[in-house]
């Protein structure tokens, strides 16, 4: 890409940070693996039922009570594995809770890092393009990623749930970014994995919007967003940018 000049009225590029830049899941299924090894109650199901029924949790706690305020992130992540276990037939006690939910946290941390691809991407985006994320999650958790991962030096801005008190797809978040990128809807491009929160919530504002469908689900795409399946694709994406028929 180096030397090429944009065609395209492009100011900045957007991205999802958790499962489009960090390797979320990753982090989580190794996390869930080691859980199973400690506690018989989890062996019993597999990987993918386990992290099932993390996620269905996850959405019932996380975003109703952690990023409302209402909890902390220690105590949603010890209500969480409380009710996996029970859930399982287990009644645990309060120290089971936080052991657990200490043990996951631990295991989460020692598996950090980026998403195939997801660095050559923001190292040539940032040549040309300003760079933001948007995120539904804690300011301290995500600024914990990026300066783990060494990639703070290659955001412009980043805008969290936590900060604004709404989650994508709410307007609010995304229009925060795009007034602190300085530029209008339609001179910013979103890349994210989540088609409810990052396509739609961007989309509905004018934006232009790469899907990172890493998980091949099925969707009307026509007109809203173009897929990929992954960030390793450095030269369809940066074509995408610059010249894409969205």
């Amino acid at each position: 890409m180096t030397g090429r000049i944009p065609i395209r009225n492009i100011k900045a590029v957007i991205f999802d940070l958790d499962d489009t830049l960090f390797d979320h899941r990753h982090s989580v299924r190794t996390a869930l693996a080691a859980m199973q090894d400690k506690y018989e109650c989890f062996s019993k199901i597999t990987l993918d039922e386990f992290e099932k029924l993390h996620i269905k949790l996850l959405n019932e706690i996380h975003l109703s009570r952690i990023l409302t305020g209402e909890i902390s992130l220690d105590e949603g992540r010890a209500m969480r594995f409380g009710q996996a276990f029970i859930t399982l037939n287990v009644e645990p006690t309060y120290e089971m809770r936080h052991e657990a939910a200490a043990f996951y946290r631990e295991k989460y941390l020692t598996s950090t890092g980026l998403k195939p691809g997801a660095l050559d991407i923001l190292e040539e985006v940032k040549k040309h393009y300003k760079t933001g994320i948007v995120t539904n999650n804690l300011i301290e958790e995500q600024n914990r990623k990026l300066k783990e991962c060494e990639i703070e030096h290659l955001i412009d801005v980043m805008v969290t749930s936590d900060e604004v008190k709404v989650t994508k797809p709410d307007p609010l978040i995304f229009n925060t970014v795009l007034e602190r990128l300085n530029c209008s809807p339609g001179e910013a491009v979103m890349i994210g994995d989540s088609w409810e929160s990052d396509i739609i919530g961007a989309y509905n504002l004018g934006m232009k919007c790469i899907w990172v469908n890493t998980y091949e689900e099925i969707r009307q795409t026509d007109g809203i967003a173009i897929e990929i399946q992954s960030m390793e694709d450095r030269d369809r994406i940066i074509d995408l940018i610059e010249n894409g028929r969205f």
